[in-house]
């Protein structure tokens, strides 16, 4: 027995409509042919898509349209990378709101895997995602210049590096060691410690962030005392990525601030919030008391900062705005590239800079003089 195919075509919603299939796939297609197709009748095609259940084929519209409206985002090889974590999946939201606004989908390249960047040339060559974006991606990597080369509808994601690239969404890590300072300066604290980070190589991130704290003490006449700072330079041993660095940085930094004994500053800045939680937790079981003994304030303003006791006050990093930025200037970039049909590469154009937030919690407060 014959079986009948259920499943409505173009010709169906043409035969419903009494048009052509030619203006019916100039609309369900999102293609750019010679038909032109009114506003209305536009609607109409679209309603008579979804009342017969009409489902363009990916295939079929993607080269009508010349495009795949997928985006495609890659990871560089890190252990340090999942999108189980606060900041990989606060980015995520962000495209996420972002593709699904505009109708795109999400193609996953090596997170937190072991492939080379070579999967992103073979993507763009199998036309499988009009653009990419990047995250976790290093400074001089040389990679990147290669593949701009294959095409330029790429946008690295917290890329804070100002060497010729793709086009970046970044974040302003000297203003956020900056705005720190001077928030705990207007508290009445002078001897403010920072707290950086014992990786080598160096954490790029966390050494911007400790020449904002700088400037800051500069711009305000403070003399930084050597003690006043704990980073790799303070350990017997530097830190490396392939272990719990941030956990071990806090444990690390509280014995170094205990040591000080009564010279300790008032206030800390930690680089990032997951650090001052290990700190916070040290700090605590040692019989310091916060805010009354100190002050501390982390970067990033991440769901940690209202898992500890008391909460943490911390400089917003929008991750989630960044993300959507990043797709949004993607999906843009897209659009213009697909009336060619050679890869576009052109230099980046785009440099989007966010700036720091103070996100206020019990933390940090006013200076206490002593009776």
């Amino acid at each position: 027995m014959a079986t009948v195919n259920s499943t409505p075509t173009l010709k169906d919603v043409a035969r419903h409509l009494g048009c052509s299939t030619s203006v019916v796939s100039t609309v369900v297609n999102q293609s750019k042919g010679n038909t032109i197709v009114s506003p209305e009748m536009r609607q109409r095609v679209l309603q008579a898509a979804k009342e017969l259940g009409y489902r363009a084929d990916f295939a079929s519209r993607s080269l009508a349209s010349r495009q795949t409206r997928t985006l495609g985002l890659y990871v560089p090889p890190n252990p340090n990378a999942s999108l189980g974590y606060s900041y990989e999946s606060r980015i995520l939201r962000g495209i996420e709101a972002a593709i699904l606004e505009h109708g795109y989908d999400l193609l996953l390249l090596n997170v937190s895997g072991t492939r080379t960047f070579d999967i992103c040339v073979d993507k763009f060559a199998e036309r499988r995602m009009d653009g990419l974006l990047l995250l976790h991606v290093e400074p001089g990597s040389p990679w990147i210049t290669d593949l701009l080369k294959v095409n330029a509808n790429v946008v690295a994601v917290d890329f804070p590096h100002s060497e010729p690239g793709p086009d970046t969404v970044s974040f302003d890590n000297v203003a956020t060691g900056k705005l720190a300072t001077e928030y705990l300066y207007s508290l009445g604290h002078r001897k403010i410690g920072f707290v950086g980070s014992g990786l080598e190589p160096i954490n790029f991130d966390a050494n911007e962030r400790y020449l904002g704290y700088q400037q800051a003490m500069r711009d305000r006449g403070i003399a930084i005392r050597p003690e006043w700072v704990f980073d790799r330079r303070s350990l017997a041993r530097p830190l490396s990525r392939n272990e719990n660095f941030c956990q071990l940085e806090g444990k690390l930094a509280a014995e170094h601030i205990l040591a000080l004994g009564a010279e300790k500053p008032t206030a800390w800045i930690a680089y990032s919030d997951f650090m001052a939680v290990h700190l916070m937790r040290h700090l605590q079981s040692a019989g310091i008391r916060l805010p009354e003994e100190m002050s501390l304030i982390g970067v990033d303003d991440s769901e940690w900062c209202e898992l500890t006791q008391p909460f943490l006050s911390s400089v917003r990093h929008p991750l989630e705005e960044m993300g959507r930025t990043a797709a949004n200037i993607l999906i843009e970039k897209s659009r213009e590239s697909r009336s060619s049909s050679r890869p576009r590469v052109s230099r980046s154009t785009n440099h989007v800079l966010f700036q720091p937030k103070i996100a206020e919690r019990e933390s940090t407060a006013a200076l206490r003089k002593l009776p």
